[in-house]
């Protein structure tokens, strides 16, 4: 099931979790940030004016992307290869049937968006490498530098910074002194930063040892959504 709000898609969370068969959708969606999930007041069958926790777009990534399930891995890949393509390849509404699975009502959802959000198709060229990329990822443990996340999600190094310095992320900050990046405490706290104790020596003040930033699988995650895919400006010829 899926609600609109706002012209953006909301899908129910009992649905994905049915889906990617996860048992517990309240711890599930504990693990979602506050923007990412919403309440909604549903009319089921038997169950009048039910209270249902819904999720947006980032949230239905969260989910599929940090999972390790191997059931989470074949639905994204069913989702990136097949469902994806075929809406872009044949568009319209599906037809609703008696015996639809939680898969095929995903797929109408997906659909919903395509036609109410501006823009979804380039959005959902953007999902595929996405997805490709964090198949790798899905399977690897460890934190990742600054430089190595720039490249997972796309973007050039110095940009990529400048978007966790700046808000509305502000992850990092710039030491007044040094001009290390530094890691906020909140960001550590939430799951997505973390910070890796390096040393190095130079001629002049020898021994020194500070704290480097390092992005979590979360953070990646996290970021793969908020950032999306850098296009650069097309220079406009004189």
């Amino acid at each position: 099931r899926v609600v609109t709000q706002n012209n953006e898609p909301w899908w129910v969370l009992s649905d994905v979790c049915s889906v990617l068969e996860i048992r517990n959708a309240p711890d599930a969606a504990k693990r979602l940030d506050t923007d990412e999930k919403s309440t909604i007041v549903i009319t089921d069958s038997g169950n009048l004016n039910a209270e249902r926790t819904i999720i947006n777009e980032s949230g239905l990534w969260s989910l599929v992307l940090t999972s390790r399930k191997a059931e989470a891995k074949r639905f994204k890949k069913w989702l990136t290869s097949e469902v994806i393509p075929s809406i872009r390849k044949h568009g319209g509404d599906m037809a609703t049937h008696q015996e639809d699975t939680p898969e095929t009502l995903m797929a109408r959802a997906l659909q919903l968006a395509d036609k109410t959000i501006k823009d979804r198709d380039a959005q959902l060229k953007d999902v595929l490498p996405k997805a490709s990329a964090f198949d790798e990822l899905a399977n690897t443990d460890g934190l990742f530098t600054l430089r190595d996340s720039a490249k997972l999600c796309g973007w050039p190094e110095k940009l990529f910074i400048q978007k966790l310095v700046q808000s509305p992320i502000k992850w990092l900050y710039v030491h007044s002194s040094s001009g290390r990046k530094l890691a906020y405490a909140k960001p550590i706290k939430d799951g997505y930063m973390d910070v890796k104790q390096v040393t190095v020596f130079h001629k002049t003040t020898g021994r020194e040892t500070y704290g480097q930033p390092m992005i979590t699988q979360k953070g990646l995650t996290k970021l793969s959504a908020k950032i999306g895919v850098f296009a650069p400006r097309k220079e406009i010829a004189a």
